[in-house]
């Protein structure tokens, strides 16, 4: 059995199937894994980062931690997770209104 798979049915014991943004309850077939911080900004594919979220709450967000909604419920939900003490300051920028953006290994100073 695969790292992904394991972690996903370990993953929907713990949290139970229901989407991180709308709270709608999910079945194994419509749920996808949701990247707390997006993978395009350096989020990585850690059990901390991952959520579940349905097809259209995961689509319309896309990669987006821009808007105030998104950024307070990041935080709210990763405040309650061990992310690791590198991660956290990537936390605040998100909750402050900092963009960051890991791959690039900058932190941009404009606010969003």
């Amino acid at each position: 059995m695969s790292r992904n798979r394991k972690y996903r049915r370990k993953h929907r014991r713990k949290r139970g199937l229901a989407c991180v943004w709308c709270g709608r309850q999910l079945s194994k077939a419509t749920a996808t894994v949701e990247h707390m911080i997006p993978k395009c900004h350096g989020g990585p594919d850690e059990p901390w980062n991952l959520d579940w979220s349905c097809f259209d709450c995961n689509n319309n967000r896309g990669s987006d931690v821009a808007t105030p909604s998104a950024r307070a419920r990041i935080a709210e939900v990763l405040a309650d997770r061990d992310v690791p003490p590198a991660w956290q300051y990537v936390v605040s920028a998100i909750r402050d209104g900092y963009y960051y953006d890991k791959s690039f290994d900058r932190r941009a100073e404009a606010r969003i």
